[in-house]
Formats: structure tokens, C-alpha cells, sequence
């Protein structure tokens, strides 16, 4: 059910990405306004897609020590289920970062000025979601955190916090003009 949202978008973007990107592009115009307004900043979606690599690379690398620390808890119910809250965390923000990646690679293949634009407003939308999400993954790594009891959860995530709110901050200044 939390995954809902997601699934959306997944759906709605790429298929108001393509429609607009069909528009014809065969008839020229000569509007001089449109070239005196001001236009948000485009994507730099490689720039984009290289500090996404280099998050998911960092996040994978907790996942792991989350999954390990978990398969340790087995018979320690109340650290397992902290434990199991941090994956899961880092679990959602793997699966954003994949979707992220997914949609800068659809925006690459848009050719048509008009329809890139309107790809830049729909992906600002886009990481403004992306950064309210995972907004909530870092509250809830910094509960498990501010509450741990057991030594090895105490070290891991606070860090798991950190790189989960760096993620979360790149989404919030993406999602900005």
C-alpha cells in the first residue's frame, strides 16, 4: 500500500513524458517572447545520474550491513524489529533511487524542447514526492537511532541516517526552479 504512490508515478510520468514528446515538431515558430521569458534551469541529467550511481552505491553498502546485522538479531526480538525498520528504510530508498534512475534515463531520450520542458516540471513534482518519502525514511532511522539499545545498531544508524538525509536533500534541491 505505501508503495501506491510510487507505482503511480511510474505509470503517469512516462506516459505524459512520451505524449508530449510526439507532439510534431515540423512547424517552426517565430516567437521572440517565449525567448525573452525566463526558463527554469534545465536537468543536467547525466551530472544527475552520476550522484545518483554514487548514492545507491552508499545506500546498497547499508542495506548490506543492515541485512547482516538482522541475520546476527535472529533471536532478539526487540533489536530485530529496530533492525528490520533500518532495512526497511534503506530497502524504500534503494527502490526510489532505482525509479529515479529509471526516469532520468526516459527524460535523455525526450528530443523536443516544448516536451523537455514539461518533463522538467513533472520531475520537479517528481523530487519534491521523492524528498517528502524520504523525508520519513530519515524519521524513522533517527527513532531506531535516538532509541537503540543494542551496540551494533547504535553505530550503524546514525550513519544510515546520515546517507538516507543526504539522498533526501539532493531530492529537495532538485525539486526546486
Amino acid at each position: 500500500m505505501k508503495r501506491t504512490p510510487v507505482v503511480l508515478l511510474c505509470v503517469a510520468i512516462p506516459v505524459v513524458i512520451l505524449a508530449a514528446n510526439k507532439q510534431p515538431s515540423s512547424n517552426p515558430t517565430n516567437d521572440t517572447s517565449s525567448l525573452s521569458s525566463v526558463k527554469p534551469k534545465t536537468f543536467d541529467a547525466d551530472g544527475i545520474f552520476d550522484n545518483v550511481l554514487a548514492d545507491r552505491e552508499v545506500i546498497k553498502q547499508d542495506f548490506a550491513e543492515t541485512d547482516k546485522l538482522m541475520v546476527a538479531l535472529r533471536g532478539d526480538k526487540e533489536n530485530l524489529a529496530a533492525a528490520t525498520e533500518v532495512n526497511d528504510a534503506v530497502a524504500d530508498v534503494l527502490e526510489r533511487t532505482a525509479y529515479e534512475g529509471w526516469l532520468l534515463e526516459m527524460y535523455n531520450h525526450i528530443t523536443n524542447d516544448q516536451a523537455r520542458e514539461d518533463a522538467q516540471k513533472l520531475m520537479r513534482g517528481h523530487y519534491a514526492f521523492l524528498a517528502m518519502m524520504t523525508a520519513f525514511s530519515v524519521k524513522s532511522v533517527h527513532m531506531v537511532a535516538r532509541d537503540c539499545k543494542l551496540k551494533e545498531l547504535c553505530a550503524l544508524a546514525p550513519k544510515v541516517e546520515r546517507d538516507v538525509q543526504k539522498i533526501a536533500d539532493r531530492y529537495q534541491a532538485l525539486s526546486k526552479d
